[in-house]
């Protein structure tokens, strides 16, 4: 790695710098401006932003990345507000991107750092996510560290019996153990860390004796029951809810339902190709990986575990099929205080369109809804995987209301809601309706335990006009980069 300063002043010949003075002849871009050329390796990459904004936190101007060989150089222009000793900066910066031993980036609204941010001398096989800028969730592998390869965005480390990789996937973060030979005990651990108190793991129970299909869209292997589906890895997997933030007020960090991650089920998977899945169990701030031992006393070396950490749709992991001319009201929360409702939306796996769609809000009392509020006309469900909104009329909700979005379809068409098994929630359903109706109907039937992906918008009494809030109940967010 190197580092060059060079001061405005120094870096043109006169004739050129007269293209940088005013008519009065002072310098446009600066008295203590400075051209910065950085070589850099991809491991140091990593951190080079980083590092740079935490010692030169001024203005950066024409900015320019290339790649050439076996460096990447980085060229810019910074403003300071007065002269600074860059040579001193240089070795600060040179110092602490050499002893790095993290890989960090940012996943949309997450931050993600591999390796342990806290211990400057040696890779160790932990994550860390941080959410929202305050809470932190972070999973090791206690007592393996080492010296770690960055090739091609994936981080691996190595050891005898055990190599470990780290890589995004689509939308997911992936942690490979990779078992070079059979393993003395068919399980594992990772410590959960940060807050994790904070949060709820709810357990995705198995569906029983499920149909199984592989699905067009993206290949996997589906689960099936009645009208519910999922991707097989989400049955016996963990959706992660913070158990108090999940709510937005404008001008205020958005929590939306909290959820922040969802931890699917491993697959183990031997050099020819056999695979098994595995067992996943969270308590008590341990996360235990059980492999089967048939699998394991039967495999051909390697096998490779792939634990997926991430969420892809920003929804539930599961979803239900409403057939068409169906309703379907879901209880979300209580209001968290009294507010003017703006609109209602709920997250539709479908990818096409669909006409004739009613969104409604019911009232409850007594953990079922009782009281009409509103709903809106019929509106054509854009065709995508995604939160479709129907407009409210302005209505007025009560401090500590239980709320209970609906939706109802009209036409032959079907339409694929997302949820997570979570405690304490309840969806109704009433299979003849192609309405809202005022009062609500005497449901068909009922489930428990099942947090649709629908939330509220709304602006709470008082607020400036804009000023609306959100109140959801399932929307995690996910993306990663390298």
């Amino acid at each position: 790695m190197a580092i060059y300063f060079k001061p405005f002043e120094e870096l043109f010949a006169p004739e050129y710098q007269s293209n940088y003075i005013d008519a009065d002849g002072n310098i446009t871009v600066g008295l203590h401006t400075y051209s910065v050329f950085i070589e850099y390796t991809m491991q140091e990459r990593q951190v080079i932003f980083q590092v740079c904004e935490k010692y030169l936190p001024w203005e950066i101007t024409q900015e320019q990345e290339q790649w050439e060989r076996t460096m990447y150089m980085y060229q810019f222009i910074i403003k300071s507000p007065s002269p600074f000793p860059y040579s001193e900066y240089k070795l600060r910066i040179i110092t602490e991107v050499k002893s790095n031993k993290t890989f960090a980036c940012n996943i949309g609204r997450v931050a993600l750092t591999i390796g342990n941010d806290k211990i400057t001398d040696e890779f160790q096989s932990h994550i860390k996510f941080k959410f929202w800028d305050e809470d932190e969730l972070t999973l090791e592998k206690t007592g393996l560290k080492g010296d770690s390869v960055l090739t091609n965005d994936k981080v691996s480390l190595e050891f005898s019996a055990l190599g470990m990789d780290w890589y995004k996937d689509g939308n997911d973060l992936k942690w490979i153990f990779r078992l070079k030979s059979k393993p003395l005990t068919n399980t594992y651990s990772l410590q959960l860390g940060g807050n994790w108190q904070d949060f709820n793991f709810w357990y995705q129970t198995p569906f029983i004796n499920p149909e199984k299909y592989i699905s067009e869209q993206d290949g996997e292997e589906w689960l099936k029951i009645g009208s519910k589906s999922r991707p097989h890895r989400v049955d016996g997997s963990y959706a992660v809810y913070h158990k108090t933030k999940k709510h937005h007020i404008t001008g205020q960090k958005n929590y939306r339902t909290g959820k922040v991650l969802h931890i699917y089920v491993p697959k183990a998977t031997d050099s020819i190709g056999k695979s098994a899945w595995c067992e996943l169990h969270i308590e008590n701030g341990v996360y235990t990986v059980t492999i089967p031992q048939a699998f394991l006393d039967t495999a051909v070396y390697p096998v490779t575990i792939n634990d997926t950490l991430g969420d892809e749709s920003g929804a539930g992991g599961s979803t239900d099929t409403m057939s068409a001319q169906e309703l379907q009201s879901f209880y979300i929360g209580d209001m968290p205080q009294a507010g003017t409702l703006d609109s209602i939306s709920v997250y539709d796996s479908d990818i096409s369109a669909v006409a004739g769609v009613i969104f409604g809000l019911y009232s409850g009392n007594a953990g079922v809804p009782a009281t009409f509020i509103m709903k809106t006309t019929a509106t054509t469900k854009p065709g995508g995987a995604q939160y479709h909104t129907g407009t409210a009329g302005s209505e007025v909700l009560g401090n500590g209301l239980e709320m209970y979005p609906a939706i109802a379809t009209q036409n032959n068409s079907d339409i694929q809601i997302n949820f997570d098994i979570t405690g304490g929630f309840w969806r109704g359903i009433e299979a003849s309706s192609y309405d809202v109706p005022d009062p609500p109907p005497a449901w068909d039937f009922s489930e428990t335990d099942e947090q649709v992906s629908a939330y509220i918008t709304y602006a709470p009494t008082g607020a400036p006009a804009g000023n609306a809030a959100i109140m959801t109940t399932n929307t995690g967010f996910w993306g990663a980069t390298f």
